[in-house]
C-alpha cells in the first residue's frame, strides 16, 4: 500500500520534465544519448587517459612539434579512436581520427 508502480510512460513523462528543466530539447537529448553510447563504447576498449590535474595534457607531454602526446598502456592490435571528454559540459567534444596499432610493443 502506497507504493506507485512505475509504468513505461510515468518514467518518459519523469524524463521530459527533467529535460524541459534543465532546458533540453530533444535533438540535445539524443545528441547526449549518442555521446554516451560513445563513452560507453570507449570504456568497453579500455582507453584510460592519463590527465593531470585541471584536465589538461601538462606541457611536458607536448612534443616539439606543439602536439600533445598520450600513451596508452597495452593496446592490443587494432583500429582505435579517441574521445574527447569535455569534464565541464559531461558530454563528448570530439573524436580523433581512427589509427591503427599494428604491433604490441616490448617492454
Amino acid at each position: 500500500e502506497g507504493e506507485k508502480i512505475l509504468t513505461k510512460k510515468d518514467e518518459e513523462e519523469a524524463k521530459e520534465k527533467r529535460a524541459a528543466r534543465f532546458g533540453l530539447t530533444d535533438e540535445k537529448r539524443k545528441t547526449t544519448d549518442e555521446d554516451s553510447k560513445m563513452l560507453k563504447r570507449a570504456e568497453r576498449f579500455g582507453l584510460p587517459l592519463p590527465l593531470k590535474r585541471g584536465g589538461a595534457p601538462s606541457e611536458s607531454e607536448q612534443n616539439d612539434q606543439g602536439r600533445y602526446c598520450i600513451e596508452f598502456p597495452s593496446l592490443n592490435c587494432g583500429m582505435y579512436r579517441v574521445g574527447y571528454f569535455c569534464t565541464k559540459k559531461k558530454c563528448l567534444q570530439g573524436l580523433s581520427n581512427p589509427f591503427y596499432v599494428k604491433e604490441e610493443p616490448n617492454y
